[in-house]
């Protein structure tokens, strides 16, 4: 386990930072992350390849729901993913 410093997401500088610690290359590596805007965009800005969206706050680990601000972001997010789907 390694924690990155970097706190500059969607910047590719924590994704970088954390490969170059483990000697992996962008294509041996997997972003795993619930945020389309910040998460998956950082791992395109850094040359990840594969990338894998999860559900937010899911009840199954217990999580909250985030506030309506936050809700209201994200939904504005998956629109901008897949505007056809009705949300």
């Amino acid at each position: 386990v390694y924690l990155s410093a970097s706190r500059s997401k969607p910047a590719p500088d924590g994704f970088l930072e954390i490969m170059n610690y483990f000697n992996v290359s962008a294509e041996q590596t997997v972003v795993i992350g619930d945020r389309v805007g910040m998460d998956m965009w950082g791992g395109v800005l850094a040359g990840i390849p594969n990338r894998l969206l999860v559900k937010p706050y899911s009840s199954v680990f217990g999580g909250n729901k985030p506030d309506v601000i936050l809700r209201f972001m994200r939904w504005v997010e998956r629109k901008v993913v897949n505007p056809k789907k009705n949300f």
